[in-house]
């Protein structure tokens, strides 16, 4: 295809036969942004699904769940739990797949200050005086499917602030 023109909301095409085609670009954004709406119904569907894994393994493994989804503003914190003696913050990091990376490598520098901010809000609005602990989980899979999960305990420094 090669586009020729856009006017008025149109955009005009010359097809493989050298027709020219006329396309609504209203509703080509329209059908772009239900295809956005869709993924990302799907993707948050899984997000959800991967902390509800997460959760079950934690407890599984004799953490004690106290909050989850704990938001503070644009931060927030996927599962708050006890360890022994020790306050564990988990982020959890859910993929279909592995092809692209394992998802864990997915807490980047910006995602550690967030929690870290996130966490200290927490134990100052709760009076926890005990130490911290910042773990990832990683699930991989699909609802319905077998998944693999990854508990990465004291996957990073807090940064202070």
């Amino acid at each position: 295809n090669h586009l020729l023109l856009y006017k008025e909301n149109f955009f005009f095409f010359h097809n493989s036969r050298g027709i020219a085609v006329a396309e609504d670009v209203a509703a080509r954004r329209l059908n772009i942004s239900k295809q956005h709406e869709k993924l990302m119904a799907e993707h948050n569907n899984i997000g959800r699904w991967g902390e509800q894994k997460a959760a079950e393994y934690l407890e599984q493994h004799g953490f004690r769940i106290i909050w989850r989804d704990w938001r503070d503003g644009h931060r927030d914190i996927d599962i708050v739990a006890i360890d022994a003696d020790c306050l564990v913050v988990v982020e959890v990091k859910t993929r279909r797949n592995a092809d692209f990376m394992a998802p864990e490598q997915a807490v980047d520098a910006r995602k550690i200050r967030n929690l870290s901010l996130a966490a200290a809000k927490f134990v100052r609005a709760n009076n926890i005086e005990m130490p911290v602990r910042f773990d990832i989980v990683s699930v991989t899979g699909v609802p319905g499917g077998p998944c693999e999960i990854n508990h990465i305990e004291d996957a990073f420094l807090p940064l202070s602030y």
